[in-house]
C-alpha cells in the first residue's frame, strides 16, 4: 500500500486580504450583513469578523450565506475564495460599516443584531463540530493534505525518509533492529496524531517504538475548504532502534 502523497512545508502565510460584507440567513425574509475581511492564506481563503477569534470557512456557512467581494477586489483573491468555496457576489456600491439586519421583505419581524450573530455562531459551531466529527481520506475525500512540521517527517513526497528511535549514546554505533514499517496514521485538527497503527509489520520491539515515535509527530492539519479536518493517512518508514 502506497504511502500518502503529502506536501512539504508550511502553509504559505496571508498575502492579500480586501474589505468585504458578509451577508448570513437569518429566516425567510431576514439576513445578518457584518462587514468583514477575506484573507488569502496561500492555498485557501478564509473570512474574519471584526470581534471574533476564529476564522470563517466556507463548510460553515448555509447554502444561503455568500460574500459580496469589492468590484476592484484582487482577481488572485477572487478565485481563491471560489475555489475555497465561498459563494460570491460583486457590488460596485459596496460599503458596511457596521453590522445590521436586514428585513428583505419590510416584515419588521427580523431579530436584533446580537441576537442574530448569536444565532449564526451557534450554527457555525454545530457545522463545524459535524464536520470535523469524521475521519477523511486525502485520496476520495478531496481533502488538502497535511504538512509535516517536524524533522523526523521532512520528506513526504516519497516514502518517509528513516527515523532514528534513539538511545542514549547510539551515534555511530550500528542499530539492533533496522526495518521499514508501515503505519496508518490519523492527524487531528490541531496537526497532532490521534491513532497509530501498525500495518506492516518488523518486529514487536520495532512496532512498539515506532508507533510511540510516530505520537510525537505535528503537522499542519489537513483541510477541507481550507478548516481543519481529522484525516487518515499511511505512511511507510524507514526506523532505526538502537
Amino acid at each position: 500500500m502506497a504511502a500518502a502523497s503529502l506536501f512539504s512545508g508550511q502553509l504559505a502565510k496571508a498575502q492579500i486580504e480586501s474589505a468585504i460584507a458578509l451577508h448570513q440567513k437569518l429566516s425567510s425574509s431576514c439576513e445578518l450583513i457584518q462587514p468583514a475581511v477575506l484573507r488569502d492564506k496561500g492555498k485557501f481563503a478564509s473570512v474574519a469578523v471584526p470581534g471574533s477569534r476564529e476564522e470563517i470557512y466556507s463548510p460553515e456557512l448555509s447554502n444561503d450565506d455568500f460574500l459580496v467581494l469589492s468590484p476592484n477586489l484582487p482577481e488572485r483573491l477572487l478565485k481563491l475564495a471560489r475555489n475555497s468555496g465561498f459563494r460570491v457576489e460583486s457590488n460596485s456600491d459596496f460599503e458596511e460599516t457596521a453590522p445590521r439586519v436586514a428585513d428583505k421583505n419590510g416584515s419588521g419581524q427580523c431579530m436584533g443584531v446580537q441576537e442574530g450573530m448569536q444565532l449564526v455562531a451557534q450554527e457555525q459551531d454545530q457545522r463545524r463540530r459535524i464536520i470535523q466529527s469524521k475521519v477523511y481520506s486525502v485520496v476520495s475525500d478531496g481533502i488538502m493534505s497535511p504538512a509535516s512540521i517536524l524533522p523526523q517527517a521532512t520528506d513526504l513526497e516519497a516514502p518517509m525518509k528513516e527515523a532514528a528511535l534513539p538511545s542514549p549514546g547510539h551515534k555511530g554505533a550500528k542499530p539492533k533492529v533496522h526495518g521499514t514499517v508501515l503505519l496508518a496514521v490519523i492527524i487531528g485538527v490541531d496537526g497532532g496524531v490521534l491513532q497509530v497503527k501498525i500495518l506492516s509489520s518488523t518486529t514487536k520491539e520495532l512496532d512498539e517504538k515506532a508507533v510511540e515515535t510516530a505520537k510525537s509527530w505535528k503537522f499542519e492539519p489537513a483541510r477541507k475548504n481550507g478548516m481543519p479536518v481529522p484525516v487518515l493517512i499511511h505512511i511507510e518508514t524507514d526506523f532505526k532502534l538502537y
